[in-house]
């Protein structure tokens, strides 16, 4: 290159064919990246939210019989699901605390009604959202709209009789850790919980060389989280393939006091140990008086 760049100085003409060649390079390269960086944008709700992968997507299945079956409607006329379960002894004349609880991109209600179960074992009422496009729910799923339910369902959650709407507790995994976020930038919780956490989506897609102004649904949760005055407890996969640990690391060092426990495995073998898992959250509840000695 240096012989024919130096060949070209001495002859005009071919320096400016060096130079178109040079020229269209650029540009191929330059078409090649949009074309990359368009079709990422295009596609990257589709992989945030693919409900197409879902077993059992279509349709979702009838609440168990312990479970109560919420419906909101959205502005646009789409109706969400939740499914609710009472804590033990949450009663209306004995009201106590409740979780929001936001699942995976790849999952359904359905999937964690077995932590539901365990929680209100606890007597920690449960209230299981779904997403929009995901089971018996309508609509299609974003940011906006997650964010937009989920509020709408922390209104239905705090006029319940049997809950404490000073002690409600926000569970975010993966994708929902998102919604959670966004969640208390509306409203804060008495306590937060996010299993395997990312710093944003947005920033997830920069790996993939997507400018992260292109991102349809970033869920800045490291915008809304930094310095956060509630109590914040992180639960992060130490070798997490989907989203890395270092994730989870940076949100613990931009919120204040709150807690960081790595957790052996990746992001769908984890917990390991559901009854260490299970002790590590009641203590962090109990700590923050969500729960009584006597519910541990």
């Amino acid at each position: 290159m240096t012989t024919a760049l130096t060949s070209a100085a001495k002859n005009p003409r071919r320096r400016r064919s060096v130079l178109r060649s040079m020229l269209r390079i650029a540009a191929a390269l330059l078409v090649i990246y949009a074309v990359y960086v368009g079709l990422g944008a295009a596609l990257f709700r589709k992989v945030l939210f693919p409900t197409g992968l879902i077993a059992g997507i279509e349709g979702g299945p009838e609440p168990p019989s312990a479970f109560e079956a919420i419906w909101v409607t959205a502005p646009d006329g789409s109706r969400i699901e939740g499914w609710f379960l009472p804590g033990k002894d949450c009663t209306a004349s004995n009201p106590g605390p409740a979780l929001m609880y936001f699942h995976g991109n790849a999952e359904l209600i359905n999937h964690n009604s077995e932590i539901a179960l365990m929680f209100a074992e606890m007597g920690v009422s449960m209230l299981l959202v779904e997403y929009r496009g995901y089971g018996r729910s309508g609509g299609a799923p974003s940011e906006h709209a997650l964010v937009q339910d989920s509020r709408a369902f922390l209104e239905r959650l705090e006029a319940r009789p049997e809950v404490d709407k000073d002690r409600v507790v926000y569970f975010g995994r993966s994708l929902g850790s998102g919604v959670a976020a966004q969640l208390a930038a509306h409203r804060p919780p008495r306590v937060m919980i996010l299993h395997s956490p990312f710093l944003s989506v947005a920033a997830i897609g920069a790996r993939y060389g997507l400018p992260q102004f292109l991102c349809p649904d970033p869920f800045r949760s490291d915008k809304v989280l930094r310095g956060a005055a509630f109590p914040v407890l992180i639960l992060h996969g130490e070798r997490d393939e989907v989203i890395p640990f270092s994730h989870g690391r940076r949100l613990h060092e931009l919120i204040p006091g709150s807690e960081l426990v790595p957790l052996e495995g990746g992001h769908n073998d984890t917990p390991r140990d559901w009854r260490e898992y299970l002790r590590i959250i009641q203590d962090h509840l109990f700590r923050h008086a969500v729960i009584a000695e006597t519910d541990r």
